[in-house]
């Protein structure tokens, strides 16, 4: 019986370990992400035509809309065009 219990409590522990290695993979995807993205002043440098007197713009479609998606981390938002899609850019 005891083998029973063995065999189960190593099975809970894999399957917790595999949770959490996904969760922290999550994590760290993310993270790439969006230090891949550019940063406002990046991207201004990158697209002057899309700055206008009125904001930005997107590269893409030339919208005025942009989207900001705040993440969990304090402070931290990536602003996307709403028309298109795009991301833009990272604060």
């Amino acid at each position: 019986m005891r083998t029973l219990v063995d065999y189960f409590t190593l099975f809970v522990l894999l399957f917790i370990g595999t949770i959490f290695a996904k969760v922290i993979s999550d994590i760290l995807a993310m993270r790439r992400h969006y230090n891949a993205l550019s940063t406002l002043d990046e991207y201004r440098e990158d697209y002057p035509k899309c700055q206008t007197p009125r904001g930005i713009r997107c590269c893409e479609c030339k919208s005025s809309s942009i989207w900001q998606r705040k993440l969990k981390q304090a402070g931290k938002a990536i602003f996307e065009c709403r028309h298109c899609g795009t991301e833009l850019y990272r604060r």
